[in-house]
């Protein structure tokens, strides 16, 4: 049973990771500014060819965990490193999928940007609000932020 509980709980992850993504794509294709975890891998995805949106996305929770690991100085949770690097990079394949979904569709009016800015902060937030329902994991953005308030002792 607790392994059927456990499988449920990732699956609901997993959906609100993608309804996230989603969330992201409709922010970035208002082009009034992303979620600030996006916004620097978007920004470098607009100058650079050399990896996608979502590429850029996974170098960023890369340096964000190697960022963790440092901080922890050996009392990490590799297994909980190891789902964060998983998920991470579905994170970001489920980002360029997202984009590559709505890639057709136009924001070429100030209140349809501002319509697809306010439907992806929506979309966004339900999807991290999936996320913490399942309960498995942190991405790896949070989970830096919890490794600097642990080693400061502040939060």
């Amino acid at each position: 049973m607790k392994d059927k509980v456990l499988l449920y709980r990732y699956l609901l992850f997993l959906i609100g990771l993608f309804i996230a993504s989603m969330g992201v794509a409709f922010s970035t294709k208002a082009g009034l500014g992303t979620s600030p975890v996006a916004s620097v891998p978007y920004s470098v995805s607009l100058v650079s060819d050399a990896l996608t949106f979502g590429g850029w996305l996974n170098l960023l929770s890369v340096i964000q965990i190697i960022i963790q690991v440092i901080l922890m100085k050996g009392r990490c949770n590799y297994i909980e490193i190891g789902i964060q690097t998983i998920l991470a990079f579905v994170y970001g394949y489920l980002t360029n999928f997202s984009c590559y979904l709505i890639k057709g569709i136009t924001a070429n009016t100030y209140l349809l940007q501002f319509a697809f800015m306010a439907a992806g902060c929506f979309i966004l937030a339900l999807g991290i609000w999936i996320q913490l329902k399942g309960a498995v994991a942190m991405l790896p953005g949070e989970a830096m932020n919890r490794a600097i308030s642990m080693v400061t002792n502040r939060g």
